[in-house]
């Protein structure tokens, strides 16, 4: 799992690793001797899609199902959200 921070690189270092990220050669290297990434085996990769769906931030965790207090925080704090959400 690759995870960190907003704006840390993990974006960068997957398309990187499958092969949509082209390196920028530094001042002294010729264009064409552009640095290499081999990967030996499988990759799979998901994009992360933001969204937003209507109605509250209770409905948006539970889409609908009954009230689970427990699983609600646990959602929140899986999504790393509890720093943001204030009772």
């Amino acid at each position: 799992a690759v995870t960190g921070e907003v704006g840390t690189g993990k974006t960068a270092l997957l398309k990187a690793l499958l092969g949509e990220l082209i390196p920028v050669p530094s001042l002294s290297e010729s264009i064409h001797k552009v640095p290499l990434v081999t990967v030996g085996g499988d990759i799979s990769y998901v994009s992360q899609d933001t969204w937003l769906s209507r109605g509250t931030l209770c409905n948006a965790v539970t889409f609908g199902r009954e009230w689970d207090e427990m699983r609600y925080y646990s959602a929140l704090r899986d999504a790393g959200l509890e720093s943001d959400v204030r009772e």
